[in-house]
């Protein structure tokens, strides 16, 4: 933990001079979620941190629920104020880097000899630009289901996991068997992306729209695919599952798995610690395969500093601090992108998840060969607020044509496309 101190005299020249107004002012860190093991494993992260160089006085955790955390950052970058040190979204990561508004790691990653830049692997390619570093990945995360297995007794249904060890563990079994929990099981809801389709985007159908073969355009980004049938088929279940079906919560609703009235919950592996004091029973599987097989989602959001904060090389130094190889290994509840630790035993441990279940659910989308990268595009701040917008007006709603409704957002975003 000490091998930072060295590198502050060249990363941060003027600190000897003005220790006292560090101290005063302290580092901001920007994030949208801060509890649990996350939580308290950036607690080590940041007191480390404080204790190694007193100049920094403290750091300031400033949590932005994640519906408004883009907007709040435009905002703050565009008043000259942003924070000094800040998670990045995947998605929003390569706007920040074509845009330069990032500031470049490589200094401080450099400065630490035990930092090991190619223990990411691949996970690297979309924060890298000609040699330069703009964000560390801090995760690799991909989505799981819990399920409550009282309600799927009650219903008299095969287990997602009964489903997995038989390979039927599908998009259209999801959709079918959430009927019978509701109807017999005595669920609320079936299912529900507990990532919220509605407050958190669109862009959380990553999961189900490439195991059909849909996205929302091309890999160049110039060809709206929202109107493939593909994407549409895939669409169509989550809107059946809502306005027909009424199996999944629709707009507006509050839910949450841990009340113990869901029949199942896509979300995070590391939401299992919210499970430690429920009465019902539960268990996890990967998220369903669908016609193209099994494509998992991984979310590879990253830390870093825009230029302009009050002090990016402080920021920096904590940005390498928070993900060098000891820091990484406190948090396991999450895949790190650190090939070092994608390991059975490393993500055992201070993990709710048993070694078992972290074998069923997690590993497979860590090893998978096929996976969806969240979605992202040069353009993609305006382009999914587009998009959204038209979700909200013309997907979301009960009598939804998603034929005419899709034709409809391809050309309204078709200038943001080009």
């Amino acid at each position: 933990m000490q091998r930072l101190l060295f590198s502050l005299g060249v990363l941060c020249g003027s600190l000897a001079a003005a220790p006292a107004a560090y101290a005063q002012e302290g580092l901001t860190f920007t994030n949208w979620y801060y509890e649990g093991d996350i939580e308290k494993s950036f607690e080590v992260y940041r007191t480390s941190f404080e204790a190694a160089h007193p100049e920094v006085g403290a750091v300031k955790v400033e949590v932005i629920p994640y519906p408004r955390f883009l907007d709040t950052l435009n905002l703050r970058l565009a008043s000259g104020n942003p924070p000094d040190v800040s998670w990045i979204d995947a998605s929003h990561g390569p706007g920040f880097i074509a845009a330069e508004r990032l500031v470049d790691l490589s200094p401080a990653i450099e400065a630490d000899a035990d930092f090991n830049l190619a223990d990411f692997g691949a996970a690297m390619d979309p924060w890298t630009i000609d040699g330069k570093v703009y964000g560390i990945p801090f995760t690799n995360a991909g989505n799981v289901v819990y399920y409550n297995e009282d309600i799927f007794a009650k219903a008299g249904v095969p287990t997602p996991r009964e489903l997995l060890e038989k390979g039927e563990w599908t998009w259209a079994k999801v959709h079918a068997i959430s009927r019978d929990l509701v109807a017999r099981g005595g669920a609320r809801y079936g299912f529900d992306f507990g990532n919220n389709l509605f407050t958190t985007g669109w862009q959380n159908l990553v999961d189900i729209l490439p195991t059909f073969g849909g996205a929302p355009w091309s890999s160049d980004g110039k060809t709206c695919l929202f109107t493939d049938p593909k994407t549409i088929e895939a669409m169509q279940i989550v809107h059946d599952m809502i306005y027909t079906d009424r199996t999944h919560p629709e707009p507006g609703v509050e839910v949450d798995f841990a009340a113990g009235d869901m029949g199942m919950s896509l979300t995070r592996a590391d939401f299992a610690f919210r499970l430690n004091d429920v009465t019902f029973k539960w268990d996890v599987v990967p998220t369903p395969s669908g016609p193209e097989g099994y494509v998992p989602s991984l979310a590879q959001n990253a830390i870093g500093v825009f230029k302009g904060a009050k002090h990016e090389a402080l920021g920096a130094a904590f940005a390498v601090w928070s993900t060098n190889p000891e820091n990484d290994a406190i948090w396991t509840a999450s895949a790190s992108p650190r090939l070092s630790l994608q390991s059975l035993d490393i993500l055992s441990k201070n993990n709710v998840l048993s070694a078992e279940q972290l074998e069923r659910a997690v590993i497979p989308a860590m090893q998978s060969k096929k996976f969806q990268l969240e979605y992202t595009h040069r353009n993609f701040g305006p382009l999914t607020s587009e998009v959204e917008r038209l979700f909200s007006s013309l997907i979301w709603v009960p009598d939804a044509n998603l034929g005419q409704a899709t034709s409809e957002i391809c050309k309204q975003i078709k200038p943001l496309l080009q």
